[in-house]
C-alpha cells in the first residue's frame, strides 16, 4: 500500500529528482511485495498477478515501458489461465495494458 501511495505523491511532483527518488522506493517496496507473494502463493496466483501489475504500472509512470509491458502481459496471462478470460480482473489489467500502447507506444 505503501508504494501505492508514494507512487501517487511522485507523479505531482515537479521537481524530478524528488520524483525519481519516491518512485525508486516505490520499487523496492513493490519488489519486496512480489518476493512475498510469488514465496507465499506461487506465480499462478491472483495476488501475485495483482503485484505485477501493480509493478507494470509503476514502470508505465517510470517511463520503462519494455518492462511495464512485460509485467502487464504477465498479469493477464496469470489471471487469465485462473479467473478466464471474461472476468473483470482480466479487463482491468487488459485496460492498464491499453493505456501504456494508447498513450506512449502508439
Amino acid at each position: 500500500m505503501l508504494a501505492l501511495i508514494l507512487q501517487e505523491i511522485a507523479i505531482n511532483l515537479v521537481n524530478k529528482d524528488d520524483r525519481w527518488q519516491l518512485l525508486k522506493r516505490a520499487e523496492q517496496l513493490h519488489l519486496s511485495a512480489m518476493s512475498l507473494a510469488f514465496h507465499a502463493f506461487g506465480e499462478v496466483n491472483v495476488e501475485t498477478a495483482k503485484h505485477y501489475g501493480n509493478l507494470g504500472r509503476l514502470y508505465h509512470t517510470m517511463e520503462n515501458y519494455s518492462e511495464a509491458e512485460s509485467m502487464h502481459l504477465k498479469a493477464i496471462e496469470i489471471k487469465e489461465n485462473i479467473l478466464g478470460k471474461n472476468d473483470p480482473n482480466v479487463a482491468l489489467s487488459i485496460g492498464h495494458l491499453a493505456a501504456l500502447y494508447n498513450y506512449n507506444l502508439k
